[in-house]
């Protein structure tokens, strides 16, 4: 299989690297960052299979700057690099760091995907921006994210480091950003917004656990499985509060029951239960 190799350099100015020097602890993550962002991104486009090296050649004077060989079989595998956005030219419809500049830490209140051109459509306050489905892929990767802040935003935070630049094997300008707008490229703890659905419908549920003093951490059974849910229904906390309390316990209780299911892009939906009303004899 025929292998494709790249030549690109990683290089961090400011008055801390005068000497050409870099802390290394800055060094060490730098280059995790830089390994850890190609091997997944070439493992989510390419499957695990694809093999795929990033070597570091030797280092060049000026600043401090280190030069990276990445070599990686394309034949039957796409070439990760323009879809991250470290090599001459991007994918079709934007590289990863691109998009990320564009998006400026905000949150993705919606993810269209086209269904004939292969493209996705990220909505964010009102704006569009279009990038591919691997890109949309690595964008969804925490893994992704977070060796993008390896690689740009945390070295630049160190005193002394006032830009950050990536040059193909030409010379030429791929990425530069100062101090300032490296934080385009930190992790945000949730990329992606989330969403909330609900609805309302009657069901039987069995009491578990009762609280006289509060409203939520009641258990109910419902549907044979056990569930946290909160009360809404203040006539019937008001009643469990009263020397007259019905007996909860042993019996079925017909509930208006609301099931609400939050969900967001990259984790597991999460589902949660709500009695807003108890329909009981002693509140008719």
């Amino acid at each position: 299989m025929a292998a494709q190799s790249d030549n690109i350099s990683i290089s961090y100015d400011g008055k801390a690297h005068e000497q050409h020097e870099i802390d290394i602890t800055e060094l060490a993550q730098s280059l995790e960052g830089l390994g850890n962002l190609v091997q997944v991104s070439n493992k989510l486009i390419n499957g695990i299979d694809a093999p795929i090296d990033v070597k570091v050649t030797g280092f060049k004077p000026g600043s401090f700057e280190y030069l990276v060989e990445i070599v990686q079989t394309v034949s039957q595998n796409k070439d990760v690099l323009p879809f991250i956005g470290l090599a001459a030219g991007a994918a079709t419809a934007g590289s990863l760091l691109e998009v990320l500049k564009k998006l400026r830490g905000r949150k993705i209140d919606l993810v269209e995907e086209a269904d004939d051109s292969g493209s996705v459509t990220l909505h964010v306050e009102g704006e569009k921006v279009v990038c591919s489905k691997e890109v949309d892929a690595l964008l969804a990767s925490k893994d992704v994210r977070k060796a993008v802040q390896d690689l740009i935003y945390d070295p630049t935070r160190a005193e002394g480091t006032e830009v950050f630049r990536v040059k193909d094997r030409n010379g030429k300008v791929l990425l530069q950003e100062s101090k300032g707008d490296a934080s385009k490229y930190k992790a945000p703890s949730a990329l992606y917004a989330e969403r909330k659905n609900s609805e309302d419908f009657e069901a039987q549920i069995k009491f578990l656990t009762a609280h006289a003093d509060k409203s939520n951490q009641w258990r109910i059974e419902y549907l044979g499985q056990t569930h946290n849910v909160r009360i809404k229904d203040e006539l019937f906390l008001q009643l469990i509060q009263s020397q007259e309390s019905p007996n909860l316990f042993g019996q079925k209780y017909t509930v208006k029951l609301e099931k609400v299911v939050k969900e967001a892009r990259g984790r597991e939906p999460k589902t949660s239960y709500v009695i807003q009303k108890v329909f009981h004899k002693s509140l008719k």
